[in-house]
């Protein structure tokens, strides 16, 4: 995390508190003192933003999001897989039960044959 992220985030705890659920977004007040106040001259549009969730992230960020993004897909397709196998093995457990119940079957045939 970035030194002026992490200082971000220390006024927004001293502000509102350890709960985060608290927490805004964007503290359009606390970003200034986090780059040394207006006069820093570092909050070049910071007033112009429409979104509250619009905020410039660091690259090192984005490529933490794709990846947390690529681990998501990748978890949906291993619960898609272990449906699809739980169901094919449901299948062989209904084979190997009829299989069984027909070998019983040719068993008692075998032993009483029919009387022709």
């Amino acid at each position: 995390m970035s030194s002026s992220h992490q200082t971000y985030n220390n006024y927004v705890v001293d502000k509102y508190g350890e709960n985060t659920s608290l927490h805004l977004e964007i503290d359009k007040e606390l970003l200034p003192q986090t780059v040394g106040g207006k006069k820093a001259g570092r909050m070049y549009g910071i007033d112009t933003i429409a979104d509250p969730h619009v905020v410039r992230v660091h690259k090192r960020d984005v490529t933490m999001i794709r990846f947390v993004e690529r681990l998501k897909e990748k978890i949906v397709e291993l619960v898609q897989d272990k449906i699809e196998k739980h169901a094919m093995m449901k299948k062989i457990e209904e084979g190997v039960r009829l299989y069984a119940e027909m070998n019983e079957k040719i068993q008692l045939l075998s032993q009483n044959p029919p009387s022709t």
